[in-house]
């Protein structure tokens, strides 16, 4: 094997200074003290990985979304420049180097996107709200420590599934158990040299803290048979686990169902088996796969983003009902089921790839503009009384609908809606503010009235702080910009919709409208 000196370099440890010249001398090879490869610096000291990769990489974060933020990005839009961005780079070091990291790099971390987002003034949405998935009323924010955690799940699965021979000789060299001890039999407490290595101290860390959270019964794909025999003696290409020895109540099978599948032990291996079960019986086993057991265990197709949304699943599970919705359902006067939220947010995904579009919708649900009665809050002496009507406490919902001005526009869009589908539609602030289309609308009919009220309550945004309400004129010029980005979308999509047929109603109804 040939080697190109000039760029070969070299780490040495424990050597000094005339030993490094004799050893430079003797191999023609450069020592240095830190070498790059491949984006990560390595030292002679293990103990720098995360002072020369962590920190440095915060740092260079940090001055990056200081350039982003330059440019005049929607929320939307500052997401995404996270997720094409930031996140790459994040992922490819936690999975390089699966070091334990402390709550205070992504407490920065977080820091630096909550700037980035909001121009280094007040978030007027919760952290949890702008991580939670789309279909939830979330904006899809990565959240960084579960990207983190997912990482090094990935290299626990090489723990679980006991396929990569190699990598598990190499890291488990010195291994007077099976992993499967480690993993599942708490062996990492008696046996404290298994910690003393500074990534399997790191990933069993993150596996013992989800282990309680996930697992409250033993699984199937525990093999007692190599979490108690010497590495060196393990059958890598024949791991029997509980699944091969259970049958479907859950008890041992006999001798002969074992005979059938193939399986033949030792009396050694028969009596570890035996042993092992009786005190996992206690515990119980695991009937069926949970979610995470399929991910660990299954294809590794796309692993870490279904290992962070199982996560994310699990950590936001008691954020499905959201603040928000509650004071949306005082206002409206009714309970709005989560199956009704989940539709309007998988909707208005679909609606359009026009970010204004999207990000309206979010703007109204969590209740982004300043009111009032906000307003007086932070500056005392000022007016809280609405800014349309003069008569009013600003609420977000005065301004929105009960101002007499504002329901007067809303009344205006009922009406050219009702003469544009030629039917009876609604009138309520679920459909008007939060897009609740009525079931008994045509498909077409839902389509044109989506996307009207969308425009509708842009352009009712923009006069936001104005006395007076938009003109009609305004309206119509919004919804004819709405309709030129409902084409482009559609010529985007793989199914077209033929968008000029779906809104001959409203040229029909412009057009007459014009002669009059």
């Amino acid at each position: 094997m040939k080697m190109n000196m000039s760029k070969t370099k070299m780490l040495v440890k424990n050597l000094d200074f005339a030993q490094k010249e004799q050893l430079q001398i003797k191999t023609g090879i450069q020592i240095e003290k830190q070498v790059k490869y491949l984006g990560i610096i390595f030292t002679n000291r293990v103990s720098s990985l995360y002072q020369d990769n962590y920190e440095k990489l915060l740092k260079g974060i940090g001055e990056e979304l200081e350039k982003w933020s330059k440019l005049h990005l929607s929320l939307l839009g500052k997401i995404a420049t996270i997720k094409m961005n930031i996140l790459p780079k994040l992922l490819f070091i936690f999975q390089t180097i699966p070091i334990q990291v402390g709550k205070n790099f992504f407490r920065n971390l977080n820091k630096s996107m909550l700037k980035f987002l909001w121009d280094s003034k007040r978030a007027r949405i919760k952290m949890s709200a702008l991580q939670d998935k789309q279909q939830r009323a979330g904006l899809g924010l990565p959240d960084f420590e579960l990207y983190y955690k997912a990482a090094k799940l990935t290299w626990m699965r090489e723990w679980i599934i006991l396929k990569n021979k190699r990598l598990l000789i190499l890291e488990g060299y010195d291994l007077q158990a099976g992993w499967h001890a480690f993993l599942w039999y708490n062996k990492a407490k008696t046996q404290s040299y298994f910690k003393q290595h500074l990534l399997r101290n790191s990933l069993i860390k993150i596996w013992e803290e989800l282990k309680l959270k996930f697992f409250t019964k033993t699984p199937q794909w525990i093999s007692p048979i190599e979490a108690f025999t010497q590495p060196n003696l393990v059958k890598w290409d024949k791991i029997i686990r509980y699944k091969d020895l259970l049958n479907q109540k859950l008890q041992l099978k006999s001798e002969d169902e074992l005979d059938k599948q193939g399986l033949q032990f030792t009396w050694w291996e028969k009596a570890q088996i035996k042993s092992r079960f009786t005190i996992d019986q206690k515990e119980s086993f695991q009937k069926e796969n949970l979610p995470i057991d399929e991910i660990l265990t299954g294809s590794d197709s796309k692993l870490i983003k279904k290992l962070y949304n199982i996560l994310r699943d699990q950590k936001l599970e008691k954020e499905e009902v959201k603040e928000v919705m509650i004071k949306w359902a005082r206002n409206i006067g009714k309970v709005i089921k989560l199956e009704e939220w989940e539709k309007i947010w998988k909707t208005n995904i679909k609606l359009t790839k026009a970010v204004s579009l999207k990000e309206n919708l979010y703007k109204v649900f969590y209740r982004w503009y300043m009111t009032p009665i906000k307003i007086a809050k932070m500056k005392p002496g000022q007016s809280n009384l609405c800014w349309k009507c003069q008569k009013t406490e600003g609420t977000f919902f005065h301004l929105w609908w009960n101002c007499p001005k504002a329901k007067k526009f809303w009344i205006s869009i009922h009406t050219k809606l009702q003469q544009i589908c030629q039917t009876q539609i609604e009138f309520s602030p679920s459909f008007f503010l939060l897009s609740m289309i009525p079931i008994q609308l045509t498909p077409q009919h839902k389509h044109i009235c989506i996307n009207i009220i969308t425009a509708a309550r842009i352009i009712y945004a923009k006069n936001w702080k104005k006395e007076n309400t938009p003109t009609e004129i305004e309206v119509i010029t919004k919804i004819l910009e709405t309709i030129e980005m409902d084409i482009l979308t559609d010529q985007l999509n793989e199914e077209k919709k033929q968008i000029n047929e779906i809104w001959k109603p409203f040229y029909k109804w412009l057009e007459e409208k014009t002669q009059k």
